[in-house]
């Protein structure tokens, strides 16, 4: 008699369960949320594995089941452009071929750009070259200064001067 006041249903399983919980504690915009949410997912500055991650977690909150290959699509089309041409040319049968050949190509990458920037900002030639270009102009300075009276640092003397 309690339980029809209240206006509770009985509870014989887990989806019963489950939809009763939903229906009491989630609100009606939530899964709207989680779809935009999911429609907007992009990897960015997130690790691959965390993106796909991210994604598969996206999926389990908007409660969408999904085929594999479009998940893959979703998946492929939110990676960084740069991953996601190199890996659009290699081939891959499973969600997990493409995740493995996402992560190569991105450790690939970062070790180019690591590379890269270690020699672009690297200092060591630029010493070198000073180095040896400032030890050369001083060299020749000093040899001629040796052998002309006249070293590039002095004036030359005035012709006027010297004749009197």
């Amino acid at each position: 008699m309690d339980r029809e006041r209240l206006r509770r249903h009985r509870v014989d399983t887990w989806m019963v369960m489950k939809r009763i919980m939903k229906e009491r504690f989630v609100p009606p915009h939530y899964v709207r949320e989680m779809h935009n949410k999911l429609k907007r997912l992009y990897k960015g500055s997130k690790s691959v594995d965390d993106y796909y991650k991210e994604i598969l977690i996206s999926l389990i909150r908007a409660n969408i089941e999904e085929t594999n290959e479009a998940t893959m699509d979703r998946f492929l089309n939110g990676l960084n452009r740069d991953i996601q041409d190199v890996v659009e040319l290699q081939s891959y049968n499973n969600m997990d071929e493409l995740i493995h050949r996402a992560v190569k190509v991105e450790q690939h990458l970062k070790r180019k750009q690591t590379y890269k920037t270690s020699y672009t900002y690297s200092s060591w030639k630029d010493k070198d070259t000073y180095k040896k270009e400032g030890s050369s102009s001083q060299h020749l300075e000093r040899k001629s200064s040796r052998g002309n009276p006249t070293s590039p640092t002095q004036p030359p003397p005035n012709k006027t001067s010297s004749i009197k």
